[in-house]
């Protein structure tokens, strides 16, 4: 192994020789080489952000997971939009005007859905109300009948104050009960006003069954996503941002509008990583070049060292750019990996340079010595470090498995430019006197008490190894991915509210069966499982008793007649509104009267 070693010097102590025999020669070429592959990375290494392509496609799982995708693409990348208004019907517009705004750009925004919008739902919505649910809407608008037909001619605010005036002065003794809910929803709105906060008439309130309406409503889309981008769904994600911003203008109380889903996530963690990515890199370079500072005491030798890292990041980004030809949002990180090894070299290098001038060793003796010296230790150094790098290339996820190819390829030309490039700037660009100052903390009598005492570091070291033990005992594996990103975000805060309300559960498996006798015989083994909380299949999606549903709804189409769904709200005349509030009143009174009699 020794005699390896010795070969090893040898080689690298005439390389050097040769470097700094002709100098000018190989810094001009080394940074020719830098510019050259600069350019080359800067016109060729893209950005794949496409986090969901980040694991290895030969996987049957994957296999399936892809097989999945292409056959039910709306269920890929999608982004959520919550709605969280005041009131339902103030959600309900707010909701409205949004789509309208969404669907006027569709190259950016597809397969936009909202609960219960559209033709379809507009047709065939009740079917999916329990049969007991519709039963009971069925008889509240058959009660509801008359007042409804007389909104039929005029609906405007002024005619519902003369429906709720009529069934104060004409319906049946306790028949007004029975349109209590209408009262108090007129009350609130009519209070509203007063103080100036008007609210529309809550009319799905007041005819809906089962639970009450609530004031969310969330409309879920695929937005356009550009995947060369750090940031993919930036268009989509400010698109929406302004539109909110503009339906929201004058809006007093403003609805509170929030983005979740994968890509909305995906959006902040990218955002992190591009706004960190830049300070890390500074971060990085700032306190290695200190550390440099501080071993080399010589701003030209600090000069020649930062030079030499930008040279060893260029040749690995110009790897990066052939052999793969995109960076993703893992394998970004070899920049700060390379700055951070790529300065042990550096270090190793000039110091050892120093220690032998300051032995009286002539400058181009010292830097021939010191790669005969340093040389088979750094290539081992080298050789380590890369092998643990290249360990991650076999992995099923490709984003470590390119991220170890790229720092493990960076790490050699981090030892190529410390052993070619560095020499020669030292030759061309500092003197021997410079290289007499050593900083104090490399006396190697600083490190004397800890050789006089080797029973007392060993102890330490047994007494953290053992804390460490019982330390590692308490650890604990997390399989929830949503804690990967940072809990603080809009996107993570809003899908997990939405998963306590169970109106997004988390951790789905999907299954896809050759035929729907297997896909029921899955479900109904699938939920004997304790681990199971639900089971939904395709079949659960058809609405249940048909017939009988569709029964009930034809009855309740002839008594409320076929223009039932055309009411059309029009602005009240204000004197007309005014009338119809006097009377209102004074039939309020005289029921009120009424009553204080009996």
């Amino acid at each position: 192994m020794a005699k390896v070693a010795d070969t090893i010097g040898a080689w690298l102590g005439r390389w050097v020789g040769l470097v700094i025999t002709w100098p000018k020669s190989t810094m001009f070429l080394s940074l020719l080489a830098t510019v050259l592959a600069g350019w080359y990375a800067a016109g060729h290494l893209g950005v794949n952000t496409d986090t969901a392509n980040m694991i290895s496609p030969t996987l049957p799982w994957r296999q399936h997971f892809n097989e999945f995708r292409q056959a039910f693409p709306v269920r890929d990348r999608n982004l959520l939009i919550v709605i969280d208004a005041d009131s339902p019907a103030a959600a309900d517009a707010f909701a409205a005007a949004l789509l309208v705004q969404m669907r006027r750009s569709p190259e950016t925004y597809h397969s936009i859905l909202l609960q219960g919008e559209g033709e379809f739902f507009e047709r065939n919505g009740l079917l999916y109300l329990p049969t007991p649910e519709l039963t009971a809407l069925v008889d509240r608008l058959a009660t509801a009948q008359p007042l409804l037909g007389l909104l039929q001619a005029r609906f405007d605010g002024a005619a519902v104050l003369d429906v709720a005036t009529r069934t104060l002065t004409q319906a049946p003794s306790g028949a007004a009960s029975d349109v209590g809910p209408f009262y108090g929803a007129l009350a609130k709105s009519l209070d509203g006003a007063a103080r100036g906060d008007a609210a529309p008439l809550a009319w799905r309130s007041l005819i809906a069954t089962g639970a009450a309406p609530t004031n969310r409503r969330i409309v879920v889309l695929q937005p356009a996503l550009n995947f060369g981008q750090m940031q993919p769904a930036t268009t989509a994600i400010n698109g929406i941002r302004d539109i909110v911003a503009r339906l929201n203008a004058g809006a007093d109380p403003p609805v509170r509008v929030r983005l979740t889903g994968s890509v909305a996530m995906e959006h902040e963690e990218l955002a992190s990583v591009s706004s960190t990515a830049g300070i890390g890199g500074l971060a990085t370079t700032v306190l290695v070049a200190v550390i440099l500072l501080a071993a080399l005491r010589s701003w030209r030798l600090l000069a020649m060292s930062l030079v030499t890292l930008a040279a060893g990041l260029a040749l690995t980004a110009a790897f990066a750019a052939m052999a793969v030809g995109h960076l993703n949002l893992l394998s970004v990180a070899f920049v700060v990996l390379n700055v951070g090894l790529g300065s042990d070299y550096v270090i190793h290098v000039l110091l050892r340079y120093k220690e032998l001038v300051t032995e009286g060793h002539r400058m181009h003796t010292a830097l021939i010595e010191m790669g005969r010296d340093t040389g088979a230790s750094l290539v081992l150094c080298a050789v380590t470090t890369a092998a643990g790098f290249y360990s991650f290339i076999p992995t099923t996820f490709s984003g470590v498995s390119e991220l170890g190819l790229i720092a493990g390829t960076g790490v050699f030309f981090g030892l190529f430019v410390s052993i070619t490039l560095l020499p020669a700037l030292v030759v061309l660009f500092t003197d021997e006197r410079a290289a007499m100052r050593l900083p104090r903390w490399v006396d190697a009598k600083h490190f004397a008490p800890l050789s006089r005492r080797p029973r007392l570091v060993l102890a330490i070291a047994t007494i953290v190894l053992v804390i460490s033990g019982v330390l590692l005992a308490r650890v604990t594996f997390d399989s929830n991915p949503i804690h990967l990103r940072d809990p603080h975000t809009q996107g993570v805060t809003t899908l997990l509210e939405l998963a306590e309300t169970g109106e997004a559960p988390l951790l789905n498996l999907v299954a896809v069966a050759p035929s729907d006798d297997v896909a029921q015989d899955w479900a109904a083994r699938l939920r004997k499982l304790p681990e199971v909380r639900n089971v939904v299949t395709i079949a659960e999606l058809v609405p249940r008793d048909q017939d009988e549903k569709l029964a009930l709804l034809g009855d309740l189409r002839l008594l409320l007649g076929p223009k039932f769904a055309t009411l059309n709200a029009v602005p009240a005349d204000p004197a007309a509104l005014d009338d119809s509030l006097a009377r209102l009143q004074a039939a309020a009174a005289g029921a009120a009267g009424c009553d204080v009699q009996k």
